[in-house]
């Protein structure tokens, strides 16, 4: 077996994701607020820690696919627990949603995935994997799979774990209230066959934590919970591989979030991708591949390229001669224009950005001229500032963008921020 515990990043499917209804719903009936809780408190108390304004940072569909999925779980730094509905009846058990491994090697893995995948949807080439040793000391278990006693769920008040969760089992049954989480319902033997024993799985409960964070914090800072000191996340393609270590980088240079959530810095780098597309051309034998047996295979992050001093030049001079640009375009403007007066109301900003882990953006990064937020945008403002017309400033931010695209040979488009 492997020393790695994979979770599972599939496409997203409104009908059995609770947070894809929500928005559905906030569709239909703006006015009605729909409350999805994390967990269950000690007195039966649901509590939801989802806040609407941070999980908007990097927006996805409710149909969202598994690649999408994926790039906003990497951005979130968090898997989002849940209760994995199946026709919306909830199949984690107790007080505490929670974030479903497998210990599966990457070979099984694959096999089962284009099986499973096939049947269900609810599997897929994407995922993110954890040494089965840190998951353990970050809180994960291994399920149960069954019962020694009778199945009997706690449906009325006189049963002691009534009202702990959406669902739970009886106290009839054996298993404490803390542990309801780990267990799957199986059936080996006579009647009807329930069998997901080969999945090996593991689970991480939500006992409670930080608004914001409704999940298992993986990739963030100390504060937010366990350090993980590596992770493999592996991909259908080659591209996407490249896609994925360009935000992980965008993420280094933001060292958190817009919303103030900061990134565990010392792992980023320690990140490793894996392109299924590679893998399947290597020599290699994929029967019976394992994660570890393949590190050759699975590229690190690069957090910073090399620039070179005529680099740093350039992009520092192409700005200054930019921000000339931008101001020039705003008089030619009202030269031409001598009866334009500022609209009511018109305030705010607009400014430049460019995107890509190219040489001319570690320049503009290295030189203190661009910052960013972990939104794959490397902004700035360019020319003096005109607080109360904002159309100006985009005609001459537009202006600057086009210049400094024929100058550095990379597209710079505009942002504006409505004061």
């Amino acid at each position: 077996m492997s020393e790695w515990v994979i979770h599972f990043v599939h496409d997203r499917q409104s009908k059995d994701d609770l947070y894809a209804l929500r928005e559905i719903c906030k569709l239909e009936e703006p006015d009605v607020e729909y409350r999805i809780p994390t967990y269950y408190d000690k007195r039966k108390r649901p509590h939801d820690l989802t806040d609407e304004h941070s999980d908007d940072e990097w927006w996805i569909g409710e149909d969202a696919p598994a690649f999408d999925v994926l790039q906003k779980i990497i951005h979130d730094g968090y898997i989002r627990s849940g209760w994995s509905l199946r026709d919306f009846t909830p199949t984690i058990f107790g007080p505490y949603s929670a974030v479903c491994f497998t210990e599966m090697p990457l070979y099984a893995l694959i096999e089962y995935a284009k099986y499973r995948g096939r049947v269900s949807g609810y599997v897929g080439n994407y995922g993110i994997a954890f040494l089965k040793s840190e998951l353990f000391d970050a809180g994960a278990r291994q399920v149960i799979y069954g019962l020694s006693t009778d199945y009997k769920e706690a449906t009325d008040q006189t049963d002691a774990y009534y009202g702990y969760g959406q669902r739970c089992l009886s106290e009839k049954c054996g298993i404490g209230i803390e542990e309801q989480y780990r267990y799957v319902s199986t059936n080996l033997g006579k009647g009807k066959r329930i069998d997901w024993t080969h999945e090996r799985e593991w689970r991480w409960p939500f006992r409670g934590g930080d608004e914001g964070v409704a999940g298992m914090p993986f990739l963030l800072s100390e504060g937010w919970g366990y350090q993980f000191s590596q992770l493999v996340i592996f991909v259908s393609t080659d591209e996407e591989q490249q896609q994925l270590l360009d935000q992980l980088k965008n993420m280094y240079d933001s060292k958190g979030r817009n919303c103030g959530i900061e990134y565990n810095m010392s792992l980023i780098p320690a990140i490793r991708v894996l392109s299924l597309e590679t893998l399947s051309n290597a020599n290699i034998d994929k029967d019976y591949v394992r994660i570890e047996d393949v590190p050759s295979l699975q590229v690190n992050v690069r957090t910073r390229l090399a620039v070179s001093e005529s680099a740093l030049s350039l992009v520092s001079e192409a700005v200054k001669d930019a921000a000339i640009v931008h101001d020039r375009a705003i008089d030619d403007f009202l030269n031409k224009n001598p009866e334009y007066s500022t609209p009511q109301f018109n305030w705010g900003s607009a400014g430049v950005y460019t995107k890509g882990n190219t040489e001319v953006t570690q320049a503009l990064f290295d030189l203190n001229i661009a910052s960013t937020y972990a939104d794959g945008k490397y902004m700035f403002h360019i020319g003096r500032r005109i607080f109360d017309d904002m159309d100006l400033e985009n005609i001459g931010a537009q202006a600057a963008a086009n210049y400094l695209g024929d100058r550095l040979g990379q597209r710079f488009y505009v942002y504006e921020i409505p004061d």
